[in-house]
């Protein structure tokens, strides 16, 4: 298991925390591999904790469906199956594009600025072939919709998709996906204050990778 050894020791966060983001960025970056054996000790010294910590962070993530740990045995990193693309893309896409519609009566300038602002780093970022800072920009740029919508049931819900999303994007792309102009159409319809158009450019957006990577896993 190459975990690296430089890894950063996050403050003002519990171990708890600390385990739990680690161990899912190796996990989407393939740091752990699908199907790979992990051991609590050596994570917990990797990441300068105690081994409490990180089994509570493997539980969780066994709940979320990143890690499976069968008691008194082993404990191994989820496979991908080829299944899990059209498990993962379609509601995230409907959720999403739900959350567009929603946002949009309480849309304002600040928000559009905002997204145009994160739209402009993601570029920078696809420029330097920054995969994962790609990933999470984009992800920032979809909070914003989600967060005018006020929907708590749909920021949990996406927060836990947009994992596995990440795992497959991160897995099957290996370089950034340029969705700069799709977001610019998403703020136009924003500043129209099209419901419509809004949640269908958010869907389209969502869905598009979901046959690429579906024919990778064949």
């Amino acid at each position: 298991m190459p975990i690296p050894s430089n890894t950063p020791k996050p403050v003002r966060q519990t171990a708890k925390t600390i385990a739990l983001e680690q161990i899912q960025k190796w996990i989407v970056e393939g740091i752990l591999a699908p199907g790979e054996k992990i051991n609590d000790d050596e994570l917990a010294k990797a990441l300068g904790v105690s081994r409490t910590p990180v089994r509570e962070a493997l539980q969780l993530l066994a709940v979320q469906g990143f890690v499976e740990m069968s008691p008194g045995k082993e404990t191994r990193i989820s496979q991908i199956e080829k299944n899990d693309v059209f498990k993962v893309y379609p509601p995230m896409a409907a959720l999403q594009s739900t959350a567009a519609e929603l946002a949009i009566e309480n849309i304002e300038s600040s928000h559009l600025e905002e997204m145009a602002a994160i739209n402009q780093q993601m570029e920078a970022a696809i420029d330097r072939n920054e995969i994962y800072e790609v990933l999470g920009l984009d992800k920032t740029f979809h909070d914003v919709m989600i967060d005018a919508a006020d929907n708590e049931y749909i920021r949990n819900f996406t927060s836990v998709l947009h994992m596995h999303f990440l795992r497959l994007e991160y897995l099957f792309f290996k370089s950034p996906q340029n969705s700069i102009e799709e977001h610019e159409q998403i703020i136009q319809a924003c500043k129209e204050k099209d419901r419509k158009k809004a949640a269908e450019l958010t869907y389209s957006n969502w869905i598009k990778p979901i046959q690429d990577i579906a024919n990778k896993l064949m």
